[in-house]
């Protein structure tokens, strides 16, 4: 797991790194045939395993595993797979929390490098983790929102950096009802169900619903990171260059507070078309997160990025928004952060760590706006001159 994807153990099938899988089950016959085959690739792989679930659906595993001719008594003594019956084992004693099992989850990467395996594939009873597992079915409950706020979390932690990490969250169909399968399956880019060896297996990778976000329908992003690292790839290949623009609302907390979250959708999909009008056909625009927006702007120089930032900041601050929720409509501005490849770095992480400082000196700056390094000094143009005419 060195490179960006892993073997997920059936078939030619590879996982990126940082691979959130769902897997949805109706009948014990579905887990005991699939995850012994998904943890036996992770385990030839040299990954290390983690298994999270009752004791029952432990034993049913096991039994797979030995069909597997997977000697699971040895590997578990030689450290490469573990099996946690209880929540507070796994959490060592702790309650649930997310920020309690993303910290479990970096921790469990460590100790794998430590001992020398190639990364984690971790396996979780997600209603059985979050202390959902002895109440009944949901529909709309109190529990749907929990569950589906922890996998929003996590997806989001895996999706911003390529952590050598596979997360298979399972899902007893039973249990759930089919408006949470449907939210779930738009929070893992990838979703397997029943029988992985059937011949319709229903496995596939929902790119449509991983990949765009609800409110605006810019990409996500999830997707703009996978974009990012193709467009470093290409921009480092043939020594090209490209710049990245943060584009955060101002005073949009207050905004939202005043008028609600509905006019403040009404505001973010309204910014977010505004700027896809001032873009060009090869630009991406993104949803970054919250009232934030990012620009992939490939084939830019730093000294084009001025006329492009006071093009948007013009238009969003001449037009006003959610006039049909609010007769008079709402004045904005925006406060843009600016980094550039290679000029910056050519690392991604360190890109975006740049890129959201940047963000945050531009409130400061007169104009609203920043480079990662200050002011960019552009060179006055040479002045035209005519050459003399040969005589």
């Amino acid at each position: 797991m060195h490179l960006n994807f892993a073997p997920l153990g059936y078939g030619n099938i590879n996982v990126k790194l940082g691979g959130h899988i769902a897997f949805f089950y109706n009948e014990e016959a579905h887990y005991r045939k699939t995850l012994p085959i998904l943890i036996r690739g992770g385990l030839e792989n040299k990954e290390c395993c983690i298994i999270g679930c009752p004791p029952l659906m432990a034993q049913v595993i096991r039994q797979g595993l030995a069909r597997e001719n997977v000697d699971y008594r040895f590997l578990q003594h030689d450290g490469q797979l573990s099996f946690m019956d209880n929540p507070a084992e796994l959490l060592e004693g702790r309650p649930f929390s997310t920020d309690r099992m993303i910290s479990k989850l970096k921790a469990l990467v460590e100790e794998a490098f430590q001992e020398k395996w190639r990364g984690v594939r971790v396996f979780i009873d997600t209603l059985w983790l979050t202390g959902r597992l002895l109440s009944t079915p949901f529909e709309c409950g109190e529990d749907e929102p929990t569950v589906l706020a922890y996998e929003e979390r996590i997806d989001d932690f895996l999706s911003r950096r390529e952590v050598p990490l596979i997360l298979v969250c399972q899902y007893d169909l039973n249990r759930i009802s089919g408006k949470t399968t449907l939210d779930l399956m738009t929070l893992h880019p990838m979703v397997i169900k029943g029988d992985i060896t059937r011949e319709d297996p229903y496995f596939t990778r929902l790119r449509e619903y991983s990949y765009h976000d609800e409110v605006t329908s810019l990409y996500n992003y999830r997707y703009f990171r996978e974009r990012l690292s193709e467009e470093l790839e290409r921009a480092s290949r043939y020594r090209g260059y490209f710049c990245l623009l943060l584009v955060d609302i101002a005073n949009f907390k207050e905004l939202n507070e005043r008028y609600g979250s509905t006019v403040g959708d009404r505001v973010l999909k309204e910014v977010s078309a505004l700027i896809g009008r001032n873009l060009r056909k090869v630009d991406l625009a993104c949803r970054y997160g919250g009232d934030e927006f990012v620009l992939l702007l490939p084939e830019t120089h730093q000294k084009n990025v001025p006329v492009i930032v006071g093009r948007i900041q013009d238009a969003i601050k001449s037009s006003s928004f959610a006039k049909a929720e609010i007769g008079e409509g709402i004045s904005l501005a925006v406060d843009v952060g600016v980094v550039s490849f290679p000029q910056d770095s050519s690392d991604p992480e360190e890109l975006l760590t740049l890129l959201e400082q940047a963000r945050d000196r531009a409130g400061q700056c007169e104009n609203h706006w920043s480079f990662s390094q200050g002011p960019l000094e552009i060179p006055p143009p040479i002045p035209f001159q005519r050459r003399p005419k040969s005589t």
